[in-house]
């Protein structure tokens, strides 16, 4: 995979996932556009200084991605800064940790925090991208979830969403064809601070075990679970042309 000299926008890139995907394309030889909001500008600042300790340009950009105008302005601000995009990732996402069968417990405001997150907020990316890419060709990453294939995960507004940025994928990929291939990516269960913080270390800890105990399968690809500093897969999609296997 040759992304050397490519610029990539990675939306949550302060932490977990997205800080990962930031930091295995930094080594790749791609400068990076690290998106963040103003609550992790800590952990994006930190972020930022391992980029920079790689010899790659970076700039950090705060934008909430459920604002379509911050959407466009932190698009804007990448390509004025390298002068192309080539790369969207869009990592960021949200959850609230409800039990299935609480059916009550789940409030309107909850499915419009995490809908507006992990559905809009991917399609707003996408969108404010479009431009950029087109005049020369892009590759576009949603990151969803296996829980938007089986209904579980954090909570059913999380599934839901998750399903909903694999659907959305679909017809973006068919819509921006053929200059920008977009494709998703549905992990399992990650182990990481968002885990950890919402159903606690000990419940983290054996679910850790039971995924590694899992053989893979059409539910668990590959088996075992992941952790967001894993070496990455960089068989990402498929196709031919100069982002093949991104």
């Amino acid at each position: 995979m040759n992304v050397a000299g490519k610029v990539a926008l990675i939306t949550g890139g302060a932490t977990g996932l997205g800080r990962a995907t930031a930091l295995a394309l930094a080594r790749l030889g791609c400068s990076i556009g690290l998106n963040h909001v103003a609550a992790t500008k800590r952990e994006a600042d930190l972020v930022n200084a391992e980029l920079a300790a790689l010899k790659v340009g970076t700039v950090l950009v705060e934008a909430d991605v459920t604002d379509s105008d911050a959407c466009r302005t932190m698009v804007s601000q990448t390509v004025e800064l390298f002068g192309r995009l080539d790369i969207l990732v869009n990592c960021a996402g949200v959850t609230r940790f409800i039990p299935h069968n609480a059916l009550d417990d789940v409030r309107d405001e909850d499915w419009d925090f995490i809908l507006g997150v992990n559905v809009k907020g991917t399609f707003h990316c996408v969108r404010a991208c479009r431009s950029a890419m087109e005049t020369h060709g892009g590759v576009i990453v949603n990151v969803a979830s296996i829980a938007g294939f089986t209904g579980s995960g954090s909570s059913i507004p999380y599934a839901v969403s998750k399903a909903g940025v694999i659907s959305l994928t679909k017809s973006l990929a068919r819509v921006l064809a053929p200059k920008i291939r977009v494709n998703a990516v549905a992990p399992g269960f990650i182990e990481g601070s968002l885990d950890a913080g919402g159903i606690g270390r000990p419940v983290c800890s054996v679910a850790r075990q039971l995924w590694r105990c899992q053989s893979p399968g059409p539910s668990v690809p590959g088996g075992g679970c992941g952790h967001s500093d894993s070496k990455p897969d960089h068989r990402i999609g498929h196709g031919d042309g100069p982002y093949a296997g991104l």
